[in-house]
């Protein structure tokens, strides 16, 4: 597959992204990295990628700079998206910026800033309630490491 990976924000993206490029270049894919979201105003250059991924957290905050998406390009995504194409949301990239309250219709939920919060890093075990679900095929409980999200919108 084709993917354009958006990364960059308030978040270490710059460790994260670089192993996540070659993770996805590893299982074969041809992967693009870009923090230049303006990409996503361009239909024609869009339609070239099979999936967009987002490792990027897209919010506007007074004390980290501008990283909240354009008009132009939060129309160009969802418009990508109702085409059909792929999106994956990584981790802490379902925050919603103030500037796109539907962004959570397209996530189906997510961080808020101000009211989500996590507890510290730790082991924790994930139940399959639905194990007859395409989305957990051959899946079984498991027990992982991470920050399990609390308060969260529900799209």
């Amino acid at each position: 597959m084709k993917l354009l990976v958006i990364s960059g924000g308030r978040h270490p993206y710059e460790e994260s992204t670089p192993i996540l490029n070659s993770f996805l270049t590893a299982a074969g894919h041809d992967v693009t990295v870009t923090e230049n979201a303006s990409v996503l105003a361009n239909a024609a250059e869009m339609n070239s990628f099979d999936a967009l991924v987002f490792n990027t957290r897209r919010e506007n905050l007074p004390d980290f700079g501008e990283w909240a998406l354009e008009a132009n390009e939060r129309e160009g995504m969802a418009n990508y998206i109702k085409s059909g194409k792929g999106f994956v949301c990584i981790h802490i990239s379902t925050c919603l910026s103030n500037t796109w309250p539907e962004y959570h219709e397209i996530t189906g939920g997510g961080w808020i800033t101000g009211t989500s919060y996590h507890p510290p890093y730790g082991e924790f075990t994930v139940n399959v309630s639905q194990a007859g679900h395409p989305g957990v095929s051959g899946v079984s409980d498991f027990s992982t490491n991470d920050e399990l999200y609390m308060g969260l919108a529900y799209g």
